[in-house]
Order: structure tokens, then C-alpha cells, then sequence
């Protein structure tokens, strides 16, 4: 048997599907707590490989607040360890893919934050940052092209939160 905490609040791929635009406040409730996560697991050398909002799963807290849990440490790795995967084999979702990622080079935490920008960016707007005709697509466009500030596609968002998706998205 395998026995886990029940998280009755779905993902937070549902919760994007289901309302557009997260509301700023609880968007960076979500954000702060999967960075939490995330500086635990790269503060023990781990990097996860596939953040995306399927794998953030929402629960409600004692006094109704949505808690966030990161998911899916299927393909996470220790930077530079080749035993877990086979040299040049790309994995991941292209979607949320880093550039570094895309590269096959080595990883760190930065491509985390990168597929955490992109998941920011769905909350924010209810959009994805690049327009692709097949999910190849994203493989170039997450090396090359610069996403949009949020706040100007939705502009009741404040410029500093602009300026801090993109540099989540930062392609260096």
C-alpha cells in the first residue's frame, strides 16, 4: 500500500483552467510557497526538471488559505549526476522547458525558476508567454524569444511584478 495526504484542492493546472487569472494575492501566496520548496530541494542538490502547474497541488489550510505542495519528483536530479538519466536524453515538458535544459546542459536550481516564470506568467495572465503551432515549438522559442511583462497583457498587475516574472524568464 501506498498512503499520501489527501489534497482536496486539485492542481493548480485545473485552478488556471477553471478561473483565467489567478488574483495577485493568492498567485504570490502560491509562488512564495512552491520558491519555499524549491530553495529546500536545491539547498540538498536536487533540482525537480518539471515544474508546471500540474505538478503544484492545492489543498486548503485550516483557516481556508490555498496550500501549495510541489508533485512529481520523477525525473528531479542532482546537478551533474549522470547515473539517474542517460547523457543527452531531454526530459521534461518542452513547454516549461529552460533553455539550459533544451541545451542538454548541465542544470541547477535557475532552470526550476525559469518553468516556475512560465507557471507565473499562466497565473498572472491566463495566457502562455510564446505562441507555438506544435509543442516542439517551444523548444526554440523558450531559447530565443523574450516574453511579454505580464502587466502589460494584464494591467491591473504592478510593473514590479512585470519585471520579476521576467526575470524568472531570463534566458541567462
Amino acid at each position: 500500500y501506498f498512503f499520501m495526504e489527501l489534497l482536496d484542492g486539485g492542481t493548480l493546472s485545473h485552478r488556471i483552467e477553471k478561473m483565467g487569472i489567478i488574483p495577485l494575492k493568492e498567485a504570490l501566496d502560491i509562488l512564495k510557497q512552491v520558491t519555499l520548496g524549491l530553495k529546500y530541494a536545491h539547498e540538498n542538490n536536487i533540482v525537480h526538471r518539471d515544474i508546471k502547474p500540474s505538478n503544484i497541488l492545492l489543498t486548503h489550510g485550516a483557516n481556508h488559505e490555498i496550500i501549495a505542495k510541489l508533485a512529481d519528483f520523477g525525473i528531479a536530479r542532482v546537478p551533474n549526476d549522470h547515473q539517474i538519466t542517460v547523457t543527452g536524453q531531454l526530459l521534461g515538458t518542452f513547454k516549461y522547458m529552460s533553455p539550459e535544459q533544451i541545451k542538454i546542459q548541465n542544470i541547477d536550481g535557475s532552470a526550476d525558476i525559469f518553468s516556475l516564470g512560465i507557471v507565473a506568467f499562466e497565473m498572472l495572465t491566463g495566457k502562455e508567454p510564446f505562441h507555438v503551432e506544435t509543442p516542439v515549438g517551444y523548444l526554440f522559442v523558450n531559447i530565443k524569444e523574450t516574453a511579454p511583462l505580464v502587466n502589460k497583457i494584464n494591467d491591473d498587475l504592478p510593473s514590479s511584478v512585470g519585471l520579476l516574472v521576467n526575470q524568472m524568464l531570463a534566458k541567462d
